[in-house]
């Protein structure tokens, strides 16, 4: 038995409609970047202190955030420390990717 064309262009939008209240239609959210030195870390909020460029921030890393290290390795957010250079990825207001140099010294302009 075949569908008459009509009928088969009514179908399509509304498949394409019940899919989309089925699983959701999720809106992408605000990426947002940053950086600096790590001047605190607070394990029990999961919250980085990051000495950036417009000055002082608090960082919230995500639980599931992925953390890598200068070499690649994985990381947690007990490894890191004041005096680590970090970069992020944030998203929904937590920060979920991370890159961490391990103990960055910046040498001042003039020496």
């Amino acid at each position: 038995m075949t569908m008459p064309r009509s009928a088969r262009m009514l179908v399509t939008p509304c498949a394409v409609v019940a899919l989309l209240l089925a699983f959701g239609a999720v809106a992408p959210a605000q990426v947002r970047t940053g950086g600096g030195l790590i001047t605190a870390v607070d394990l029990a909020t999961n919250t980085l202190t990051v000495e950036t460029r417009a000055g002082s921030q608090q960082v919230r890393v995500a639980p599931t955030a992925t953390i890598l290290g200068d070499r690649d390795d994985m990381l947690s957010i007990r490894d890191l420390r004041p005096g680590d250079a970090v970069s992020y990825e944030t998203a929904a207001d937590s920060a979920m990717t991370l890159r961490v140099a391990r103990q960055f010294w910046a040498v001042p302009r003039g020496w």
